[in-house]
């Protein structure tokens, strides 16, 4: 009798896509695959879960869905494919069990299908791996169920990985945004070939860039643009190019993390960068942005720094946080501090206005009179958004860019929503803004209305405490002063 052949796990599947062998690499224990349609994630992510089955006898791996009947027609389907395709066979190296969804391998693993529509199912469940498809559709609770609580059978390598579409998802874009952090601690496993698998307690993200499959049909791509013209832009940019910044409603489609948020901390130079403070308050939350801008025209507005305070008690409390970050940029007072015209009324909470409480600490605020319509500031950074500013080295950037550490202002701008709606009368629709995680937009705005745009920043413009200056008025100041 002839000796048999080893499994070959990767049989048939082309390591061509930069992301999908940056995921198998990864030694991160929750994964995120994203990429538009036909992004080759449910291939992968079966094929890994199929590793995990062999390498690891006794194992017992959860492959899920949200609908059952999206896991059937869909997800199911392509398991079995991939395993024609390694050349697996039931009966001789695994049998199924329909009724349970259930794999049997022949070492003793166990692979279970199930959808995700109950969350009590899993109460007492305890699974090696946890891989899930369509990851978008799944609601928050059942995450937070699932992760970290189930991974925990009696054998490794305790791993979860997530294939999907971008969507509204708020767990998925927690990792997407870097928000979800783990301890970092590091565990390793041997698995049966003796190869030594680490995982470190952590999340990582792994987009996959539109076209990067090679592997789709012939015509596949012409015709997800024809759908794109029947569903819109929002639907092309999310599932074709797998953008999780476009959602229907989205005030600043325009914003293209590629293209407004620089690769780099940014550190504003004295005598050559204004410094413009923009303050929103809340009872609730405070939030600070710094912006910095060359008034000679030559670069881009870039908001560099932020300061998110939530259950804000005492304003000494932003106070000091705040002298602490300009003590970190190099400056003593910035050149101009916008804040919320409302700022300077009285609260339900305080008879001190919030603008008063802060000027008594020696932080001066400005009201922002001319920025009280939310509609209007949205139009500004819309300006500065689609600007173009051209620098001196020849080079083209976007009218105002972002620093990499201001994620939670990205995160506000990325977000805002807006509604249409229409009085009673009949008139043209409006913008309603949604009020949700806007407070970032709202700070980062209020500074934004005392930098003059990049069409009018042609000369230096003079920056005085009360910025509530208008392009017009700075020049007219500089011809007063020859």
């Amino acid at each position: 009798m002839g000796r048999k052949q080893p499994i070959d796990i990767w049989r048939g599947f082309v390591f061509d896509n930069p992301a999908q062998v940056a995921f198998l690499k990864s030694p991160a224990r929750y994964r995120l695959l994203s990429s538009g349609y036909g992004g080759g994630k449910s291939k992968l992510g079966c094929r890994e879960s199929i590793r995990i089955a062999l390498e690891y006898p006794g194992s017992r791996n959860l492959i899920a869905r949200l609908k059952s009947t999206e896991l059937a027609a869909t997800t199911a389907k392509t398991f079995e494919r991939e395993l024609r395709e390694i050349g697996l066979a039931r009966g001789e190296h695994y049998t199924v069990n329909k009724n349970e969804g259930t794999y049997y391998w022949a070492n003793g693993s166990e692979t279970i299908f199930s959808h995700l529509e109950s969350d009590e199912k899993f109460g007492s469940s305890e699974f090696s791996t946890i891989a899930i498809d369509e990851g978008s559709q799944v609601p928050d609770p059942v995450y937070e169920i699932l992760f970290p609580g189930r991974l925990r059978w009696n054998v490794g390598p305790h791993r979860a990985w997530i294939c999907t579409n971008p969507g509204a998802s708020g767990f998925l874009r927690k990792i997407v945004y870097g928000e979800m952090n783990g301890s970092g601690e590091e565990t390793t496993f041997v698995s049966s070939s003796g190869r030594i698998e680490r995982v470190v307690d952590d999340f990582a993200w792994f987009p996959v860039p539109p076209g990067a499959n090679k592997h789709n049909p012939p015509g596949y791509n012409e015709q997800l643009a024809r759908l794109g013209q029947s569903y819109g832009p929002h639907w092309y940019s999310r599932y074709v190019q797998g953008d999780w910044d476009s959602f229907e409603g989205q005030r600043f489609p325009m914003f293209d993390r590629d293209k407004h948020v620089l690769p780099a901390p940014f550190r504003p130079e004295p005598g050559r960068h204004r410094i413009v403070e923009g303050w929103d308050f809340g009872h609730r939350e405070t939030f600070v942005s710094w912006l910095a801008y060359d008034p000679r025209g030559d670069e881009p507005v870039v908001v560099f720094a932020e300061l998110q305070m939530q259950e804000v008690q005492e304003p000494s409390d932003v106070a000091d946080r705040v002298r602490e970050i300009r003590r970190r940029f190099g400056f003593d007072r910035p050149h101009a501090a916008l804040g919320d015209p409302a700022g300077g009324g009285a609260t339900q909470f305080s008879a001190v206005s919030p603008i008063a409480a802060y000027g008594a600490l020696g932080i001066h605020i400005a009201p922002c009179k001319g920025g009280k319509s939310p509609t209007s500031r949205a139009d500004l950074l819309s300006e500065f958004l689609t600007g173009e500013v051209r620098t001196w080295g020849g080079k083209t950037w976007p009218g105002i860019v972002f620093g990499p550490e201001c994620q939670a202002t990205i995160k506000s701008v990325v977000n805002l929503r807006w509604d249409l709606t229409q009085n009673s009368k009949g008139e043209d629709p409006r913008e309603k803004f949604v009020k949700k995680d806007d407070h970032g937009f709202d700070a980062m705005t209020y500074g934004l209305v005392g930098i003059p745009p990049p069409r009018e920043r042609k000369k230096p413009v003079i920056l005085l405490d009360d910025v509530n200056l208008d392009a017009r008025t700075a020049r007219e100041m500089l011809a007063r002063e020859g």
